[in-house]
């Protein structure tokens, strides 16, 4: 995924296989030479399929030599054949499931092994049942995505040194980073993050995703209710959920005279956020893609004609587009051994290495809550930007969930002591400014003179009607790269609607396939669409830089979502275009190996992940559970034959793993190459002992709620590393240092205050749940 995304954005990427291709080429086959996902993957990339390893010296040699980024995986088969010294300029990509180092560095990875130890997996099902992983591959999606942001970086840092770098992603800490609370829930406010009662509303035709946690009465209208709106107090959290369960009891009842979309359309048009689930075929006809022209049309070699899904964004002056057909197995081999035969030895680069953060002068304004947005100047400051957040006094940006201690006691200070808040806002500075008042929009203006990047995440009706879109701010600076985030993107008939990560889940596919059987869905409770957009948001941004800096122009970045969202669901949309079968719910289970699942260990809601991936590790997988009997039954020797008997193994295996500890079982398994890991709750995850190695988790001094652990990013540079060089910022804290910086003098500032186009303090309410959070309030 990480090259797809690169060739995507124009660079020429060459796949070197083995003899037998890549494993990738055989997902979806059938009776063909590549599946869809290859078709997908691979497109506009050349293959090269070297004779032996001599062959493979030379060509890798050659290549080596120009190559800008090397990515290698588990997978790269020909890591021997590479020179032993590679050029000083050459970015190289280190993808693992673990990490190179760490007691799992050794450990056998699989989808499902880093999907439980990441965090999403033990809070996703019903609570009395086994955790449920998303399908698809969302792991290593992840780790794709944040490599291409390491690539990315790295090449824009090059051109300032001269120097490469090796930069490690592992699918691990990729899937840590998609968390907003993860650990802060537990070890700042004692909530578990445990799985919770299924909440999808039953529609005459299927099902839809009411976002229940925000207090909004105009359910009660909905559902033709309206004298119930006096009975609830919006600004209350807990009195709010003390309606729910009879509520949506009640709007089930009603929809059931209507299909989904029918569902979602008259909520929307009340400003209810709802959504539609919808599966593949649903997306291949769904009015808002088609209008945005989301899909992309190409030629296939052995499945002609397809519909490939689009790009995570939208980008106006340099569009992320499929580059041409999937390779055949070593079509380029010969053509690429002529060409990188006699490649010219690199320009040695300068001397001296620095060490400077690799965004360093890169200046950054946002404009964004809640969680797709935030996250996107966090990567950015991590990695050495200036970040300003603008915030507005009448609606402070998400400043009010997990507050520390066990009554989430809001004290003097609520809107400075959210965890969720300082955690997605490190490295950033806080200027408030009141944006509909013509003195605030004037500081705007000034502020995009400056700017690099401007990223805000609002509806995409907001900076329009506030006078301060796109063309606006190019205007005041040409060169401005700007990035408006919604939920279903600028354009299209469904652009007004209203999403939660939580409602994306369920339109953009990966509710459809998540669940235990095929007529009942699932999804995470949390936004998980949201670090999906914006990470997608954060490789366009460094895109959008690379041709800026080369012609001075900036552009337009609309990230939809949805669209996102749909981009990790390739597989199942992939399978519905290149043989018309929806996937549904299937557990966790996976058509490529088998047994594969969450079983049951010694304890309370313990859990181990195996997957066995080969006919080998059912070898070794009977050897350690003591089931020779198993072994001696010939039908269960292949991969087919285990599948049809899958119900056995799985009680099979779980009674071994019940009684065992996680850990033991997990370590007992892997000691013989067989891929398995704790499914690890939200209060695990800090204690683990590789990720505590790992030292992912960095303690941050906050001036109101003192000295807490935050998750810090996967991308492991060897020179230029991240840094947290301050936390995140109280409200209105950098008012005057930023407005001085603007050229205003203390008598205006006092001006300003005089005015309201700024504050100190937050003029709206925050709302405050004292009871504590639980993973269903998203």
């Amino acid at each position: 995924y990480c090259s797809k995304l690169l060739g995507d954005l124009g660079a020429r990427v060459v796949v070197v296989e083995p003899s037998n291709g890549s494993a990738l080429r055989s997902w979806g086959a059938k009776d063909r030479a590549w599946g869809g996902p290859w078709a997908h993957l691979a497109g506009g990339k050349e293959s090269a399929v070297p004779d032996d390893v001599e062959s493979a010296r030379g060509l890798l040699s050659g290549l080596t030599r120009t190559a800008d980024i090397l990515i290698l995986d588990e997978g790269s088969l020909w890591r021997a054949a590479l020179p032993s010294v590679l050029p000083e300029r050459l970015i190289r990509i280190e993808l693992s499931p673990w990490g190179s180092e760490g007691p799992y560095a050794g450990w056998r990875g699989s989808e499902i092994a880093t999907w439980a130890m990441g965090g999403y997996m033990f809070f996703t099902g019903d609570p009395d049942g086994a955790p449920l992983m998303i399908p698809g591959g969302q792991s290593e999606l992840h780790a794709g995505v944040h490599a291409a942001i390491g690539a990315l970086t790295a090449v824009r840092e090059r051109r300032r040194s001269g120097h490469g770098q090796t930069i490690d992603v592992s699918a691990l800490e990729s899937n840590l980073s998609a968390h907003a609370w993860l650990i802060s829930s537990w070890i700042a406010s004692g909530s578990p993050m445990n799985r919770v009662p299924h909440d999808f509303t039953k529609t005459r035709d299927g099902w839809a995703l009411f976002m229940r946690a925000v207090p909004n009465p105009n359910v009660f209208l909905l559902i033709d209710q309206p004298e119930r709106m006096e009975t609830v107090e919006i600004n209350n959290i807990d009195d709010w959920r003390r309606q729910l369960g009879q509520l949506y009891e009640d709007v089930e009842s009603w929809a059931q005279d209507y299909d989904a979309e029918e569902v979602a359309t008259k909520a929307q048009e009340l400003r209810i956020a709802c959504t539609p689930v919808l599966d593949a075929r649903g997306l291949s006809n769904n009015i808002q893609m088609a209008t945005r022209g989301w899909w992309e049309y190409g030629d296939d070699a052995e499945w002609d004609d397809l519909r490939f899904p689009g790009p995570g964004y939208l980008m106006s002056a340099t569009p992320a587009e499929r580059r041409g057909e999937a390779p055949k197995l070593g079509q380029h081999t010969a053509a690429l051994t002529e060409e990188f035969a006699s490649t010219p030895p690199p320009t040695p680069p300068p001397a001296m290495a620095t060490t400077d953060l690799p965004l360093a002068g890169l200046k950054v304004v946002e404009l964004t809550g809640n969680w797709a947005g935030p996250i996107v100047g966090r990567h950015l400051g991590d990695l050495g930007a200036d970040v300003v957040k603008l915030e507005w006094a009448a609606r402070p940006a998400t400043r009010a969930l997990f507050m520390p201690g066990p009554t989430q006691d809001p004290q003097k200070y609520p809107y400075d002591r959210a965890m969720y808040f300082n955690l997605l806002n490190r490295n950033k500075r806080d200027l408030v400014v009141d944006l509909a008042a013509e003195e605030g929009k004037q500081i705007f203006l000034e502020l995009m003179r400056e700017a690099d990047v401007f990223v805000e995440n609002n509806s995409a009706r907001v900076m329009p009607n506030l006078g301060l879109d796109y063309e606006t701010a190019r205007r005041e600076n040409p060169g401005l790269i700007y990035v408006s985030m919604s939920g279903f993107g600028a354009t299209g008939p469904w652009r007004d609607w209203s999403a939660y990560g939580s409602n994306i889940e369920a339109s953009s596919g990966l509710a459809s396939v998540t669940g235990y059987h095929a007529d009942q869905v699932r999804r995470t409770p949390l936004f998980y669409a949201d670090p999906v957009s914006g990470n997608h948001a954060t490789v366009a941004i460094l895109a959008a830089l690379e041709h800026r800096d080369s012609t001075g122009e900036g552009q337009y970045i609309d990230v939809a979502l949805n669209e996102a969202g749909a981009a990790y669901f390739f597989e199942a949309l992939m399978e519905y275009q290149t043989t018309r079968e929806i996937r549904r719910p299937n557990g966790n289970r996976d058509r490529r190996f088998a047994p594969q699942g969450a079983y049951r260990s010694a304890g309370e809601d313990c859990w181990i992940a195996v997957s066995v991936q080969s006919d080998n590790d059912w070898v070794a997988l009977c050897d350690v559970i003591g089931r020779n009997d198993l072994l001696a039954d010939s039908e269960l020797s292949t991969l087919e034959g285990r599948t049809a008997r899958h119900d056995e193994l799985d009680a099979a295996i779980e009674a071994w793993t019940s009684e065992r500890e996680q850990y033991e079982g997990a370590w007992d398994l892997q000691r013989v190459g067989v891929s398995a890991a704790p499914i690890l709750a939200n209060w695990q995850v800090l204690h683990d002992p590789h990720i505590h190695a790992s030292r992912f988790y960095q303690w941050v001094e906050h001036s109101v709620v003192g000295v807490y652990p935050y998750p810090s990013w996967p991308w492991r540079f060897s020179r230029t590393k991240p840094s947290i060089r301050r936390a995140a910022p109280r409200f209105a804290e950098h008012n005057h240092e930023v407005l001085s910086e603007l050229g205003y003098d203390d008598e205006q500032i006092a001006e300003l205050y005089a005015l309201e186009i700024t504050s100190d303090v937050p003029t709206a309410p925050v709302l405050i749940a004292r009871s504590g959070l639980s993973s269903s309030d998203d």
